[in-house]
């Protein structure tokens, strides 16, 4: 399927391995340059060394994307590095797994810190470069909030919220800038992502 893709602009989260890595990958081959952001410093390193490999630019964004300001800070280095941004893939983010007795606030608070709020956080910081390329959001996700599962309960319900806050966001924007709202799926995973294309 052609995306039209060649001389894009995306942003991975969560690009150093698996799905995002994957994502990073498949965007390069299909023609766009990539901003490369995670925790793992050497293995975002390699990542845009196998996106160059394919002939594409790639920056690397080292950064924890729940400390205040880092989502900020990342919307304005896209800027810097390529003066626009079309696609913003939120992919980072794992919560953690267990009994409803043993997971603790804080295991609450860390599933929903970087999966849900960062990547809240990142698509406002990076709203004004969508809009004006026309661009879209990806959320990645999962089948955790349709089936959910007693071990699974921060991963379903962060997933849940994701997938409201994206319906949520087209229902406000689809009348404000005539957005065409579509749904992707298998990319790179056998979640559902959830798209919007501004």
């Amino acid at each position: 399927m052609d995306l039209d893709l060649a001389n894009k602009v995306a942003l991975v989260t969560g690009a150093s391995r698996g799905i995002g890595k994957g994502i990073a990958l498949e965007l390069a081959a299909a023609g766009c340059d990539l901003v490369l952001t995670g925790r793992d410093a050497a293995a975002l390193a390699g990542a845009a060394q196998d996106v160059r490999a394919l002939g594409r630019k790639a920056a690397v964004h080292v950064a924890d994307l729940t400390a205040a300001g880092e989502p900020a800070g990342l919307a304005q280095a896209t800027a810097r590095e390529f003066g626009r941004l079309d696609i913003l893939v939120n992919n980072a983010g794992a919560a953690k797994r267990g009994s409803f007795f043993e997971l603790s606030d804080q295991d609450w608070s860390d599933g929903f810190g970087l999966k849900f709020f960062a990547h809240v956080r990142l698509c406002r910081m990076a709203w004004p470069q969508l809009k004006a390329a026309g661009g879209a959001v990806v959320f990645i996700s999962g089948i955790g909030a349709r089936a959910p599962v007693a071990d699974y309960m921060i991963g379903a319900s962060v997933i849940g919220a994701s997938i409201a806050f994206m319906k949520a966001l087209v229902s406000r924007f689809r009348r404000s800038y005539h957005l065409n709202p579509r749904t992707f799926t298998n990319v790179g995973t056998k979640g559902t992502p959830a798209t919007l294309c501004c």
